[in-house]
């Protein structure tokens, strides 16, 4: 974009009445057809048909949350991981299961400063396949994360193009991480209930043109046309903005150092898609030796003679 088409996008924003800023990002300079790559949520159309029908009809749940929740700073500690960069694949839904997998990791541990950092190459090209330029759906992931589990990046380095499971280390099953289980969660105030009690969530959206520029702020769609949708991991909310938190996989030359809040209800975040969270994780590494067999109880002296005579021993 031109900077006169930035002033516009800018001057639309605040005609609307919206917060948020926009200018050049990593994104914004990039031709579409490039910009399609760093989405990859595939929809499936049945699940969208039966969430958006499980939206529309169930009653509110009763939730208790706090008024605002930020995973980032929990009472000064920050319990998530560092931001990454997909690039040039539509592997979204991958980065944005594992951001949830790596804080789930760390509260499972009780340690927010542990290194935890897991192999989005290996979920997305073990679990999905050749799909760079196919994308994924969320609970297929989470499908794969249970039953399978995800090891250390080191294990599967990420590169932004297809990729053999076989790349992956040899003895990547005992280092894995799994998923106990996981809940799709379709009510707003029970997601932030989860959010602020349990941890972060898989969360979907549809881009538009206008989200690439985006620079800080709460966004909302203000211009341009639909690019595509796309996978993150929500890790907060604020009723007072009325918005929730996010965690992008474009790197940080993108939003807020590549965090962004999103306006409740925007992007189809609340009204099209559910979010997804995981009850609890299993780490991988060797199982624990199995306690030795105890010894057999030590004979009373009086039982041992009587052995004794009954052998003719003594």
């Amino acid at each position: 974009m031109s900077e006169e088409e930035f002033a516009d996008l800018q001057r639309s924003i605040e005609e609307q009445g919206h917060s948020w800023q926009a200018g050049e990002t990593s994104l914004s300079a990039l031709p579409p057809e490039e910009q399609q790559f760093r989405l990859g949520l595939s929809l499936v159309p049945e699940e969208m048909d039966r969430i958006r029908a499980v939206i529309q009809t169930r009653a509110p749940m009763a939730a208790e949350f706090p008024s605002a929740w930020d995973w980032r700073n929990v009472d000064g500690t920050n319990w998530t991981t560092p931001i990454r960069d997909q690039k040039s694949c539509g592997s979204c839904v991958a980065f944005g299961t594992v951001g949830v997998l790596e804080t789930m990791h760390k509260r499972h541990e009780a340690d927010a400063a542990l290194q935890t950092n897991l192999s989005e190459a290996h979920l997305f090209f073990c679990g999905c396949g050749n799909c760079c330029d196919k994308g994924w759906w969320p609970s297929y992931a989470l499908d794969y994360a249970k039953s399978s589990g995800v090891p250390n990046e080191a294990c599967f380095p990420y590169q932004d193009h297809n990729m053999p499971c076989a790349d992956s280390c040899a003895d990547w099953q005992d280092q894995a991480l799994k998923v106990v289980d996981w809940k799709e969660v379709t009510d707003a105030g029970a997601r932030k209930e989860w959010l602020s009690t349990t941890g972060p969530m898989v969360a979907c959206i549809a881009v538009y043109r206008d989200f690439f520029s985006y620079r800080s702020g709460v966004y909302r769609h203000t211009s341009g046309d639909l690019a595509g949708y796309h996978a993150i991991c929500a890790v907060g909310y604020s009723e007072a903005e009325n918005c929730w938190i996010c965690k992008n996989s474009w790197g940080t030359n993108w939003g807020e150092s590549g965090w962004f809040k999103i306006g409740y209800g925007e992007c189809g975040i609340d009204t099209e898609f559910a979010m997804y969270g995981v009850t609890g994780v299993v780490p991988g590494g060797p199982d624990p030796d199995p306690d030795p067999d105890p010894d057999p109880d030590p004979q009373p002296d009086g039982c041992r003679e009587q052995i004794r005579q009954m052998l003719g021993l003594s």
